[in-house]
């Protein structure tokens, strides 16, 4: 996207090393920026951000720096309890969705799936993903913050409705529908976390 005149010289031998690697540990370690990367993978699991595995996201070089790539997510709207049959209640979706084994409806991703292949990646992420169920993504630190939002832009979102009616929930509604997803995401996650983990090959 930035780089239009370099060509894809660099991403296509990243992509090539990421598919011949016989040690997804050595590659990641040195390959990829991992502090961001298991950040990105813990938040999209954390939103249940299942739209974002073989598409609505970009793979980024640091050229100016240490040469190691990381995701950014765009496109973000097929989170917080949305679901792909149209349904926006969904809490329960896998903490390993995009991987080979457990594809979401838009297929897996294979730079995810080499990460999770490898047992000392794989309790990193599981490490830091029970670091922000614990301190970051809970009610009492959420919830605040909704209420505030929905302070700020609840009267331009009251115009905004009397503008263009609809049926549809108001912006209140809304709020409260975030706040359940949060509660049944983070109970489920936590059950999940612990089950995988005894489930999963050690390091």
């Amino acid at each position: 996207e930035t780089q239009k005149a370099a060509g894809h010289r660099e991403l296509q031998l990243f992509c090539q090393e990421l598919a011949r690697t016989t040690n997804p540990l050595d590659f990641f370690t040195r390959r990829v920026d991992l502090e961001k990367y298991i950040n990105y993978l813990a938040a999209s699991a954390l939103i249940q951000n299942w739209d974002g595995y073989n598409k609505n996201h970009f793979i980024v070089q640091d050229t100016g720096g240490s040469k190691k790539w990381f995701v950014l997510p765009w496109d973000l709207d097929r989170t917080f309890g949305d679901y792909w049959d149209w349904s926006f209640n969904k809490a329960d979706l896998p903490v390993l969705l995009g991987t080979r084994q457990s594809p979401g409806i838009t297929g897996w991703n294979r730079m995810a799936d080499r990460f999770f292949s490898e047992p000392i990646l794989r309790v990193r992420f599981f490490s830091r993903l029970e670091e922000l169920l614990e301190k970051e993504f809970t009610t009492e630190k959420l919830f605040p913050l909704l209420d505030r939002l929905e302070a700020d832009i609840g009267p331009e979102a009251g115009l905004d409705r009397r503008r263009w009616p609809s049926q549809t929930a108001d912006l209140h509604s809304g709020v409260v529908q975030v706040k359940h997803y949060i509660e049944r995401r983070r109970s489920y996650l936590l059950n999940e976390v612990s089950r995988v983990r005894r489930n999963s090959p050690t390091p």
